[in-house]
């Protein structure tokens, strides 16, 4: 009985060691858009689809689910007010890809040692806004990208962190990128 009560300690431990972290001790926060005040449209619907070829590439070991960001994004982000036209947000591509780069140090990188993991993350999109009534169409494409580099050294807290801080840098990014689309060249 007493093994069976510190195998169960032993899990417990193990499980709790898993858990994402900050340096203080505490769970990283989910990413979410609700600081952001919504960005009233003057169309009459926004319609978030993929685009036609639409490549979507996110390696297994990045810890940030960046496609239901994007989503949560659009939703929280862009508002219908009513008018004429739609806004479809297509998402091109999304990827996040997984590179090892050795060492900037020559001596490191000679013995192999100190690597720099690599995330490359892209995030292209396609505005098109059409109008329902006389058909005509106007489009606008955009791509943001974000490398995001971590040290081989680092701890799994660590790395989530870094991943975290590179994609909110990087929706930053996005929506400076659809905002300024959205007011200068579309006027809507």
């Amino acid at each position: 009985m007493k093994q069976i009560l510190l195998g169960l300690l032993a899990v417990v431990i193990m499980i709790g060691g898993c858990t994402s972290t900050n340096s203080a001790g505490k769970p990283l926060s989910d990413m979410t858009f609700s600081h952001m005040r919504p960005m009233p449209l003057q169309v009459s619907n926004v319609v978030k689809r993929d685009g036609a070829g639409q490549k979507r590439n996110i390696t297994t070991d990045f810890s940030v689910p960046v496609d239901a960001m994007v989503d949560s994004y659009i939703e929280s982000r862009l508002r219908a007010m009513g008018g004429d036209e739609t806004l479809f947000v297509e998402l091109e591509e999304l990827s996040v890809t997984h590179n090892v780069k050795d060492s900037a140090n020559k001596v490191a990188g000679f013995m192999g040692v100190a690597k720099i993991e690599s995330y490359n993350v892209v995030a292209g999109f396609n505005l098109v806004l059409e109008n329902q009534s006389n058909g005509a169409i106007r489009g606008k494409r955009f791509t943001v990208r974000r490398v995001i580099n971590i040290s081989e050294h680092s701890s799994v807290v660590e790395r989530e962190q870094r991943q975290q801080e590179g994609i909110e840098q990087m929706f930053r990014d996005i929506d400076q990128s659809m905002m300024e689309i959205l007011k200068n060249e579309f006027m809507i």
